[in-house]
């Protein structure tokens, strides 16, 4: 398996299981034991969470609302806090 690049000693919850892959201004990209791929918005804490286990191959960990939006001809989404 493929080694995968982390910011050099930066760690989710300061806990080795959970490496941060990308963090820049407000948003960071990290993973978990189960390999699933997390997108955080550090100001607000919303999360959005792919999982290569999931049935739907993508869900969203927030209580907050996700509405979809059209991006440049794409699909996006939008997640706000309640």
């Amino acid at each position: 398996m493929a080694q995968t690049a982390t910011v050099k000693g930066k760690f989710k919850h300061d806990n080795e299981q959970f490496p941060i892959h990308y963090k820049r201004g407000c948003l960071q990209v990290f993973t978990n034991p189960s390999g699933d791929l997390f997108v955080e918005d550090t100001r607000s804490g919303v999360f959005m969470r792919i999982s290569p286990s999931h049935p739907d191959g993508l869900e969203f960990t927030t209580d907050g609302r996700v509405d979809p939006i059209r991006v440049s001809n794409m699909i996006g989404w939008r997640v706000q806090r309640r």
